[in-house]
């Protein structure tokens, strides 16, 4: 099939003459804005009004010139640069991935008077066709670091070598509007991909004492996307993705670091943007209960191993060592507990610490609107398709749309559910009444059983996607305590993997992981919020 695709590069020549026009009129580079000129939110908002006048052509892919913030500059104003190079540097990829499929790319690249942010390259598949786009992750790793460097307090060469803790991770998505246009066109028929990104936690001198520290760190603005590949969530495009574009990279930084003007720069990874289907993915564990522990599924459901805690225990070596020592297809063909519920071999190099706190309130809310289903249906079996469960699920959300506007567990034409992260925290807090209307046909004693697992659960959870400093101990005793409550009390219910998470290991990634404080910093918000928009 011939391809006709427009020359986009006027269009970039225009774009970029117009940043560099712009940026010298409303701003004066060592004392701020002119009087009488926009104010930096004015002038941000201009900025966006600009970028989505331009967007409106899908076939019009943008770039700016590379440009340098002065250590002078004040804080706001390299604020709002961040933030506008993050926007830009997104719609590079998904525009020049999403509507320039099979796209030349040499066509974005060296003509004179244009530098692109990053150099973008093309990914191919094995048989040759291009599937997306993607930036070297070390390149754009030491420019990140080297920008945000350059707006601190200037660092003396004392303080060298830094240190600097990312956190870095992959989702896909089923459906997204991008593509669909061009009138079903098989070049454009993909409605699956996948986002590969990053985001910068902290920077720490010689002495550990932290020279930046990322307040914000679930803000889209704070992601640094590496890769868009318009494949599907699967093993194999995973492998490959992980195999062709990070793996190889990953090596490289850990074993050298980053080399800047200013001096050396190493680099501690935390693979932990990711939900529990990609975490299985990665580490090869699809069919383990919890990819943490190797506990089985009986282990999870054992008061005895509740009160002897689950050490975190799943390395990615120990995987990869398996497939060293015994023959691929004799492996996979042993039984599951002996294999540790691995099903296939890694993805990842890095050892997977991902709590998911995002997805934990969800996840975990779902098994909780499913306990409440399966005691109004008085049917004491776990069974989450049974007629009667069903039937009093859509009973129960009709009653909470009514009575409290909580659109929960409605089916989404995007995929998924409506239950959102917002609508879960409301209902853990009780707000508008929830649990009255979600139990009204329910018996008093299961009523006050489910109050005090619902009060439970939410301390839990906003302990996890808090930044404060967590009394572990603590956690740990009211973490336990709802364990054994919910196994004493319903030993019918089915223990999902989020929920064994959430009350076995997130005290322990708090404690052990992340300096006692919550897992607000390694959350994967800010992937999701990058990946539905």
């Amino acid at each position: 099939m011939q391809k006709h695709f427009p020359n986009i590069a006027p269009s970039l020549k225009i774009f970029a003459r117009w940043y560099s026009e712009f940026i010298n009129e409303n701003f004066i580079l060592e004392d701020g804005p002119y009087p009488g000129r926009p104010s930096i939110k004015q002038t941000f908002e201009n900025v966006e009004l600009v970028l989505d006048e331009l967007t409106k052509d899908p076939h019009v892919a943008h770039s700016v010139p590379i440009w340098r913030i002065r250590q002078n500059f004040n804080y706001e104003f390299n604020y709002v640069f961040m933030n506008l190079h993050r926007r830009i540097s997104r719609k590079i990829l998904t525009t020049v991935c999403m509507t320039h499929r099979n796209f030349d790319y040499s066509e974005l690249k060296y003509h004179r008077g244009i530098t692109l942010i990053d150099e973008i390259e093309i990914v191919h598949d094995p048989e040759g066709f291009s599937i997306g786009t993607c930036i070297s992750y070390h390149s754009k790793l030491k420019l990140t670091v080297e920008r945000l460097i350059s707006t601190l307090v200037p660092i003396s060469i004392s303080q060298y070598p830094l240190t600097v803790k990312i956190s870095d991770g992959l989702d896909g998505s089923g459906s997204h509007r991008t593509y669909n246009q061009q009138n079903n066109n098989p070049v454009f028929s993909t409605k699956c991909f996948i986002l590969f990104g990053f985001k910068i936690l902290s920077i720490a001198d010689t002495l550990g004492n932290n020279v930046f520290y990322n307040h914000s760190p679930n803000s889209p603005f704070c992601f640094r996307p590496v890769a868009l590949i318009a494949l599907k969530e699967d093993y194999n495009n995973v492998h490959f993705i992980m195999d062709k574009i990070v793996n190889p990279q990953t090596d490289r930084i850990l074993v050298k670091g980053l080399f800047l003007t200013g001096g050396h720069v190493q680099v501690d990874f935390v693979r932990s943007l990711l939900d529990t289907k990609m975490a299985g993915l990665l580490d090869g564990a699809g069919g383990a209960s919890c990819h943490l522990c190797t506990a089985s599924d009986e282990e999870i459901k054992s008061i005895d191993w509740v009160r002897s805690g689950f050490p975190i225990n799943r390395l990615i070596s120990d995987a990869w060592q398996l497939f060293d020592d015994v023959n691929e297809d004799h492996f996979l063909k042993l039984p599951s507990k002996q294999r540790l519920g691995i099903t296939h071999k890694p993805t990842s190099d890095i050892n997977i610490i991902a709590a998911s706190p995002l997805h934990a309130y969800l996840c975990v809310f779902r098994w909780y609107m499913l306990l409440i289903y399966h005691l109004d249906a008085d049917h004491k079996v776990w069974s989450p398709s049974n007629d009667k469960v069903n039937a009093s699920m859509r009973r129960i959300r009709a009653i909470l749309l009514e009575k409290c506007s909580f659109s929960v567990d409605i089916p989404s034409s995007q995929g998924g559910t409506s239950t959102t992260r917002n609508i879960a925290r409301d209902c853990f807090l009780d707000k508008r009444d929830f649990l009255k209307w979600a139990t009204s046909s329910i018996n008093l004693s299961d009523k006050l059983l489910l109050e005090k697992i619902q009060t439970n659960l939410s301390v839990v959870l906003r302990l996890v996607n808090s930044g404060n400093l967590i009394n572990c101990s603590k956690m740990e005793e009211l973490c336990n305590e709802t364990y054994e409550y919910i196994l004493v009390q319903f030993p019918w219910a089915n223990i999902t993997p989020s929920l064994h998470k959430l009350l076995s290991h997130s005290f322990k990634i708090i404690g052990e992981y992340n300096n006692g404080r919550g897992l607000q910093n390694l959350s994967e918000e800010c992937l999701e919020l990058v990946i539905s928009s």
